[in-house]
């Protein structure tokens, strides 16, 4: 009986190799006879072969823009450790001392100006020595001046260490004359009235801020 069956087996497996064979002879039968055929088939090919590229330059560019994505967070973290801030948002460090800088120098080229020209006429007739009175005019007023423009080398930012030295020194006497002026219009005007309240204190504060600050303020630590 299994050798019935084994005969049967290998009968079967020539028949079909036979079928295979003759499938084969017909179809190069079938591409010579008829070249349009094989143009076709080619040109089948051809489209396949050219559709899968497509496919994967897109999944390239897929992966390209998502490291990318992934390539641009981490330098925004980056750039956050070393400003120690929001990315995004650097610029409003050239912009916000602007806030403290002309208020204060408002208010304080007011008190000035009004000095004049008594200061130089008679700085004597206001219950302070003459000298003083004068010496907290110019203060008021040129100090004003000197934090205006150390603003304007803090808000350029030059890339010379002389200019921004400059403009920091600038910034940092500003403070100290406008300290030494309010300081002084509070010993001699308002000490025996001076409250928590007082503008004053205010203008002190402020004064002494850029005194002690420069024109550090909003540089990160990288020092830019």
């Amino acid at each position: 009986m299994w050798r019935l069956q084994l005969l049967l087996i290998i009968i079967l497996v020539v028949r079909g190799t036979d079928v295979v064979k003759r499938v084969e002879v017909r179809s190069e039968e079938i591409f010579r006879s008829r070249p349009f055929v094989l143009r076709f088939v080619r040109r089948q090919h051809a489209v396949r072969a050219e559709f899968q590229e497509i496919v994967m330059a897109s999944d390239a560019n897929v992966m390209n823009q998502e490291l990318d994505t992934v390539n641009g967070r981490a330098r925004l973290l980056d750039k956050a450790k070393q400003t120690g801030g929001m990315p995004g948002l650097e610029w409003t460090a050239r912009a916000a001392h602007w806030l403290l800088r002309i208020p204060l120098a408002a208010l304080i080229w007011q008190y000035g100006m009004q000095k004049f020209p008594s200061a130089l006429t008679n700085p004597g007739d206001f219950g302070v020595p003459a000298f003083l009175y004068t010496l907290n005019a110019f203060a008021e007023v040129l100090g004003v001046i000197a934090l205006i423009v150390g603003g304007v080398v803090q808000t350029w930012r030059p890339r010379n260490a002389w200019i921004s030295l400059g403009g920091d020194l600038l910034t940092r006497s500003a403070g100290f004359a406008l300290t030494a002026a309010v300081g002084g219009v509070i010993v001699f005007f308002h000490l025996n009235t001076l409250t928590l309240n007082s503008p004053h204190l205010m203008y002190f504060g402020l004064a002494a801020y850029f005194l002690l600050r420069g024109n550090t303020i909003g540089v990160d630590r990288a020092g830019r």
